[in-house]
Formats: C-alpha cells, sequence, structure tokens
C-alpha cells in the first residue's frame, strides 16, 4: 500500500475517533476509526507499527469512556413537580385562587399567585406546595421576563422549586 494512502487511512480513522470523543456512545465511528487505524497502520510497514496504533486507541477509547461517566454523573434529571416549572397548563376550572389545571395529560390542584384565571386560560408552573402547583398567567409571567412585575416569594412553610438545569 502506498504511504500516502495509508496515511490518509490513518488520518480519518483518527478524525472518527475525536467524533466519538465529541459525541461518545455512537461507536460506530469508532469501531470504523479503529479498523482505518489499523488498516492504514499495516501500509506503513506491518506490524511493528499496530503496537503504537492500538494503544493509542485504547488510550482514546478510555478516555471517552471517562468523559461519557463524567457527563452522566454530572447531568442531574428533574422529576415530580420540580420538572414542571416553567411549563404551561390549562385553567380545567375557575381558578380564583385554587382550581384545577390541565397539564401533560394530568389534572392537578393549583393556586395563582395574583388574581383569577377563568376555564381555558393559560397559565405557568412556577412552583408547587406538595402536590398543588402555583401557576401564575401566562401573559403575566410575559410581563415578568421584562420586569413589570417582581415575583411573589414564598409564604412561611412553603417550599419554593427552583427551575431544573438545562430546561
Amino acid at each position: 500500500m502506498d504511504t500516502a494512502i495509508a496515511l490518509v487511512l490513518i488520518g480519518v480513522g483518527m478524525f472518527l475517533l475525536v467524533i466519538e470523543l465529541h459525541r461518545p456512545g455512537l461507536f460506530i465511528p469508532s469501531l470504523i476509526g479503529i479498523g482505518l487505524l489499523v488498516l492504514g497502520g499495516t501500509g506503513l510497514g506491518g506490524t511493528w507499527i499496530l503496537i503504537p496504533v492500538v494503544l493509542a486507541v485504547l488510550a482514546l477509547m478510555t478516555l471517552s469512556a471517562a468523559l461519557t461517566i463524567r457527563r452522566v454523573r454530572r447531568s442531574s434529571v428533574a422529576t415530580g413537580t420540580a420538572a414542571l416549572v416553567g411549563t404551561v397548563a390549562v385553567a380545567r376550572t375557575s381558578l380564583s385562587p385554587e382550581g384545577m389545571v390541565f397539564l401533560q395529560g394530568e389534572r392537578w390542584q393549583a393556586r395563582i399567585e395574583h388574581g383569577a384565571a377563568s376555564v381555558g386560560e393559560r397559565v405557568v408552573i412556577v412552583g408547587a406546595d406538595g402536590f398543588q402547583l402555583r401557576v401564575r398567567k401566562e401573559v403575566q409571567d410575559a410581563e415578568l421576563r421584562i420586569g413589570i412585575h417582581r415575583p411573589a416569594r414564598p409564604t412561611p412553610g412553603e417550599t419554593p422549586i427552583e427551575p431544573a438545569k438545562g430546561t
């Protein structure tokens, strides 16, 4: 095999391994990359080049596995009512201040923070007290983003829920 072709095969193989490092878990680029590295390595001069190539591939795969494990350990999964913060629900009964909302195929008890909402109005989930959601009219939420109103502070005994990271 020509040396230039062998170097191109090794280069493409390394590129595919770098893709695997950036998107761990695909494994198809890494398998093709390993095959191209081995094929290119044999084209450069036989089996003596295979030992460093195999060691480099093993080091890259170990690094890929370590990065995947680190990413998974650092990620947090929002569950329960914390996962609902920021989502939009529809009032099923009038909220004055308490009533029922419909969210993701389920009915929830809710308490509106300011004013009232009539049946069919869209509200935004801002927190929860146990299994009762704290909501705000969707229009008020837009006004909050531009600074017209300040969000209500939790009352004593109320557990504030922070939005989940990455949502």
